[in-house]
C-alpha cells in the first residue's frame, strides 16, 4: 500500500473476478485484482482478523 491510497479486500469462495473488475471500470476506476487460494487454517486466520 501507498501511503494516501486505500485498498479493499473481499474474502469469497464465489466471486468472479472479471466481473468484478468490470464493475470497477464501469465506475472510471482501474482496480487492480489478486486471486490466491488459501488454505483452509489461512482462510479461518484471516476471518478471525477481520472480526475483531
Amino acid at each position: 500500500m501507498t501511503p494516501g491510497t486505500s485498498a479493499l479486500f473481499a474474502l469469497t469462495s464465489e466471486g468472479v473476478g472479471d466481473k468484478v473488475k468490470d464493475a470497477f471500470e464501469s465506475q472510471g476506476l482501474h482496480p487492480t485484482l489478486i486471486a490466491t487460494n488459501l488454505s483452509h487454517d489461512q482462510e479461518n486466520a484471516l476471518r478471525e482478523a477481520f472480526a475483531e
